[in-house]
């Protein structure tokens, strides 16, 4: 685009957007307007010959850009225009419908109050009856373990129900007042039963707390005697242990005592024999020296003859000869005994 060139849109008077321009409005009573104006705008677009190389050519694109923004904030307006007056149409319609709704709610409700006030009446007298029913059951379904009180709680409660007879009608009240006469009955009966069940139960409670109590004494009995007993078993083997000692005492004093004096038997037997042995011992000494005695007196004898015989020497001298050479006093000469 030649410098000095201003981009425009829709200045031609045949254009969509001319026509736009001048009634943003109408685009929303013709969508194919909407079609016609981005074809015409893609065009001008194609057609425009972009200069960037010059301020001008940039400030022309920038131009053409804002032009486009300008046209769409202009429609939207117009849009939104359109729907503020819309959405006050709309607030006006569903102001008269809510008032439909709740003058004809409200007119419905006083057509239909006499059905529902009998239904109402009706549903109260069922679950009158239902309640009535529920608690006779209730008060007559004895539950396991109950005590003749508790039944006798019951009892009262169903004698002092009352049934509202004017709602329920008589043909009702009579059956309800006729179940509550059963079930009277049958809590009376049961209340009899447990009555007596209770005085059975004490009764042979205290039977079992008085046998108990005879066990005990019984028990108490048998344990002092037991008592007693081990007692009399305790000094009865007190006595047995003392005499034991006595008699073990006894039984080692008299072997101590036979002890000692087969020690000092013993001990003088030893003596005794020491002594004949020591005395043996002398004897065969004194026999082994009068032996040797008479042995050698035999050798020197024979020694002595012999030297008499051999040197033709007196006794006496070859006596002193014998007694030398006995004595050692010759060298290299001995006498074998």
């Amino acid at each position: 685009m030649a410098d000095g060139q201003t981009a425009t849109i829709g200045h031609n008077s045949g254009s969509v957007g001319q026509m736009l321009a001048e009634e943003p409005a109408a685009l929303f009573s013709d969508p194919d307007l909407l079609e016609q104006l981005v074809a015409e705008i893609e065009t001008e677009i194609q057609a425009f010959e972009v200069d960037l190389d010059s301020v001008t050519g940039r400030k022309a694109v920038a131009s053409l850009a804002y032009g486009i923004a300008q046209r769409k904030t202009a429609l939207d307006g117009a849009g939104k225009s359109l729907n503020e007056e819309h959405q006050a149409a709309i607030e006006k319609v569903n102001t008269v419908r809510r008032a439909v709704k709740m003058k004809l709610d409200e007119l419905k409700t006083a057509a239909r109050k006499p059905l529902d006030d009998w239904e109402a009446r009706q549903d109260e007298i069922k679950a009158e009856i239902r309640t009535c029913y529920m608690t006779v059951e209730d008060l007559s379904s004895l539950p396991h373990g109950v005590s003749a009180a508790q039944i006798m709680q019951r009892l009262g409660k169903l004698q002092k129900m009352e049934v509202d007879a004017e709602l329920i009608g008589p043909d009702e009240d009579q059956k309800i007042s006729h179940e509550i006469q059963r079930a009277i009955e049958a809590l009376q009966g049961a209340y009899d039963r447990e009555l007596q069940a209770e005085k059975d139960r004490a009764e042979l409670a205290r039977i079992k707390a008085e046998q108990a109590e005879t066990e005990r004494a019984k028990e108490a009995e048998r344990a002092k005697a037991e008592a007693e007993k081990r007692e009399a078993d305790r000094l009865e083997q007190v006595r047995l242990d003392a005499a034991a000692e006595a008699q073990r005492k006894a039984r080692a004093e008299a072997e101590a005592k036979i002890l000692e004096a087969e020690r000092k038997q013993q001990e003088a037997e030893r003596e005794l024999a020491a002594k004949k042995a020591e005395e043996d011992r002398l004897k065969a000494e004194a026999a082994k020296r009068e032996s040797d005695r008479a042995h050698r007196t035999k050798i020197m004898k024979a020694a002595k003859e012999a030297i008499m015989e051999a040197g033709s020497i007196g006794e006496p001298r070859a006596k002193s000869i014998v007694l030398a050479i006995a004595s050692n006093s010759i060298p290299n000469i001995k006498i074998n005994f």
